[in-house]
C-alpha cells in the first residue's frame, strides 16, 4: 500500500495528490535544473508540463507545502467539525 503525504489539514500533497503529474523526485530535479540556468520552456518540454506549471513550481506557488503526516489520514471525532459559519450563522439565525 502506497503512503499518502498530507498537509496539516489532512489533504494529500505532492505526488500523493490524485492530480499530480510529476513525482517528488521530478520536482526536485526540475528545481535543480532551473537553478543551473535552464529556461522554463525547455524544462516544460522535458517534463511534459506547461511552462506556467514550471514557473509556479520554481516560484513556490505550487508544490511548496511541507508534509505534516506521512500515513493514511483518518479523521477522528475531534477533527470532524473544523468549520463554523461565524457571523453569517448568527445573522441568519442558523443552528
Amino acid at each position: 500500500m502506497k503512503r499518502r503525504v498530507v498537509n496539516e489539514r489532512g489533504r494529500p500533497i505532492g505526488e500523493s495528490h490524485h492530480r499530480a503529474k510529476l513525482s517528488d523526485a521530478q520536482v526536485a530535479e526540475l528545481i535543480a535544473l532551473r537553478e543551473q540556468g535552464h529556461f522554463f520552456r525547455v524544462l516544460a518540454e522535458r517534463f511534459n508540463v506547461s511552462e506556467t506549471a514550471v514557473k509556479d513550481i520554481c516560484s513556490g506557488r505550487r508544490r511548496a507545502q511541507l508534509a505534516a503526516v506521512v500515513a493514511p489520514w483518518e479523521p477522528s471525532r475531534v477533527d470532524a467539525p473544523r468549520w463554523t459559519f461565524g457571523p453569517l450563522q448568527r445573522a441568519w439565525g442558523g443552528p
